[in-house]
């Protein structure tokens, strides 16, 4: 056999070799991240008013009751620090190494704050009302949210995008730095 073809024959062996390796690694850690990370739940009291601040990053889902579903590593507890709720008024702050899910549920109205880049993913929401006041903040509404009235004021290169087109009314009021958007 000529050089060439015994280069060629080399080559061929390191990719399979590499491969079945990469392969083999990658079922090891599936099975391994699978026992990283845990589910926390934290029940949370009526609110009407969501405050997002110290840009924080969080999804409301309105599948469910008031609650948060936190997602993240068991050797790194999570603490309710991050949030608060007084009076009527739920208080989000900046949080690390996780992303929350706030579940809440039906509700005829709703005000939603967003300040300092935070961003929020809005989905599954059934309400009569929302309203979103946004400086320089982030909000997408997702296509299966059933929002009967949305009203929103948007300062200082904000950002609303709506996917959904199944409001009866929509209400947006933006200084030339911000965006609104319907996909």
């Amino acid at each position: 056999m000529k050089i060439s073809n015994y280069i060629i024959a080399a080559f061929f062996v390191a990719v399979a070799g590499g491969t079945l390796g990469m392969f083999i690694n990658a079922k090891h850690h599936e099975h391994e991240s699978d026992n990283r990370f845990t589910t926390t739940e934290y029940a949370l009291p009526d609110f009407w008013v969501i405050m997002a601040q110290d840009s924080v990053s969080f999804s409301i889902d309105g599948a469910g009751g008031n609650h948060w579903t936190v997602y993240h590593e068991k050797e790194a507890p999570v603490n309710s620090e991050w949030y608060q709720v007084q009076g009527d008024t739920l208080f989000v702050a900046s949080h690390t190494e996780f992303h929350p899910v706030l579940h809440i549920e039906e509700i005829s109205e709703i005000s939603i704050l967003v300040t300092e880049k935070s961003h929020i993913d809005i989905r599954n929401i059934k309400a009569d009302r929302v309203m979103i006041a946004s400086d320089h903040g982030f909000v997408t509404l997702r296509d299966n949210n059933q929002i009967k009235s949305l009203e929103a004021t948007l300062f200082h290169e904000s950002s609303l995008r709506s996917y959904s087109r199944n409001h009866q009314k929509v209400t947006v009021e933006k200084d030339s730095s911000s965006r609104y958007s319907l996909y």
